[in-house]
């Protein structure tokens, strides 16, 4: 037993022993963690581009909404404008044209119309007329003129005006939800492509280190192989 001790070498260096084991986990771990990289931004890239595009509709579809309602706003705002200036009116089947006025008939040619000649039969007509009264009593003083006519032309006025208003405003706020919406979706499409080329790039490094990695690990076996010889 004493010879056996005997013979076993004392002086062993640090350099010694042997460093594959240490290195190759250190490069295993290396290529793992590429993978692993790779792996967690190639499941992340999907989801950008679905709850991306999902979150884009949803607020689109809101803008149009919003898009419409003020459209609807600036008809009803123009029809009353309208009504004032060319009828000199403002009240309309006994209420205040900002209550009666309402998205249901800021654009119906016949609700002014018949508001309007309702307003025109009732009154009368003097010398001293004045108030909300005197145009449509100014109408009726016109001579050569069908005053019903004249009346008529006008109420109908206001709802086409107000209609127009409507879809122009409406056409311009959907103009620029679509232009936005355009460049949300591009936003979204420049970060998907951009996860992918990182994807790309840790997927490239994994594989170079796992060449590398093999590559000395052949070396060496085939150095070992030959101290055996």
């Amino acid at each position: 037993m004493a010879q056996q001790f005997s013979t076993l070498h004392t002086d062993i260096q640090s350099d010694a022993i042997p460093t594959c084991i240490c290195e190759k986990s250190l490069a295993e771990k290396a290529e793992k963690g590429c993978l692993r990289c790779a792996q967690n931004l190639g499941g992340v890239a999907p989801m950008i581009g679905l709850t991306g595009s999902v979150a884009v509709y949803q607020w689109k579809t809101g803008a149009m909404a919003a898009a419409a309602q003020k459209g609807i706003k600036a008809g009803i705002a123009t029809a009353i404008d309208v009504l004032k200036k060319n009828l000199g009116l403002e009240t309309l089947y006994g209420y205040p044209v900002q209550k009666i006025i309402t998205a249901k008939t800021f654009d119906k040619p016949m609700f002014f119309v018949e508001g309007v000649m309702m307003k025109y039969n009732s009154i009368e007509c003097t010398l001293e007329t004045t108030g909300e009264n005197s145009v449509l009593c100014f109408y009726k003083d016109i001579p050569r003129i069908n005053p019903v006519i004249a009346v008529t032309q006008n109420a109908r006025t206001v709802a086409i005006k107000a209609g127009e208003e409507c879809a122009k405003i409406t056409a311009e706020e959907i103009l620029s939800a679509e232009t936005a919406s355009i460049k949300l979706y591009t936003a979204i499409a420049y970060s998907v492509t951009a996860v992918l080329v990182i994807v790309l790039v840790m997927v490239i490094i994994y594989l170079i280190l796992r060449y590398r990695r093999k590559k000395k690990m052949k070396k060496k076996l085939q150095y070992i192989k030959l101290l055996k010889e």
